[in-house]
Parts: C-alpha cells; sequence; structure tokens
C-alpha cells in the first residue's frame, strides 16, 4: 500500500522536473528572438504612422447611429427599457462628438414621455 502512494509523488516530482526544464527552453527561445531580430529602418516606422494618420475616426457616430435607433425602437417595445437605453449611449456619443447622439436623447426622452402619458390609457382602454 505505501508503494501506491509512494508512486504518484515519483510522478509529481518527475512531472515538475519537466515543467521546469520546458520553462527554461522557452526563456531562451525569447531571449533568442530578441537578440537576433530584424531591426526596423526609419522608412519602415515612418511608413507605419502615415498609415495610422490615414485611418478616419468615427468620433461616435455608430453609437449615435445605435441608440438613435433603439430610441426609435422604444416607441414600439420595452419603452421603459430601451428609451433609457438610447438616452444613455447617445449621451456617450455626444461626449464623442456625434450629432446622431442629440437625436437619440431627444427621441428616447419623447418616447418616455409619450409612453408615461399614454400607459394609464393603455391600461383602462
Amino acid at each position: 500500500m505505501d508503494k501506491e502512494i509512494r508512486k504518484p509523488a515519483d510522478q509529481k516530482a518527475k512531472h515538475e522536473s519537466d515543467v521546469a526544464g520546458r520553462l527554461d527552453a522557452d526563456k531562451d527561445d525569447v531571449e533568442f528572438a530578441t537578440s537576433y531580430g530584424a531591426p526596423l529602418s526609419r522608412d519602415m516606422v515612418n511608413d507605419r504612422k502615415d498609415q495610422d494618420v490615414g485611418v478616419k475616426e468615427d468620433n461616435g457616430r455608430a453609437l449615435g447611429i445605435t441608440g438613435l435607433i433603439i430610441s426609435i425602437i422604444s416607441f414600439f417595445l420595452w419603452p421603459f427599457i430601451l428609451a433609457p437605453a438610447g438616452i444613455i449611449i447617445g449621451g456617450i456619443a455626444i461626449r464623442r462628438g456625434s450629432t446622431f447622439g442629440w437625436w437619440a436623447v431627444g427621441i428616447g426622452l419623447l418616447s418616455l414621455i409619450i409612453m408615461t402619458i399614454a400607459l394609464p390609457f393603455r391600461i383602462i382602454f
């Protein structure tokens, strides 16, 4: 019975030494790669900077359109959940400089006001 207990301990020690050996091998590979990597020339660095400049910024337009869509949908479906979501997303878009954000906030508020007034009539009739 003692032999059965010792076997897993021996296997565990062997496993730990194998893992330690692999870690040392990986460390050597990383050091080799960093030591012998090809340096970038100034032309390559400038080309990469020029590519980054060509990318147009979104300025929150996608968020503004998303908030606008959510605010419009709130007229028809879950107005007390979707309208605040559209207002919040529109507010984030406004902070990023999108005019669609203003529309999302306005339509979301309009949806909340109309649905708050219309809700009692929907329940009664």
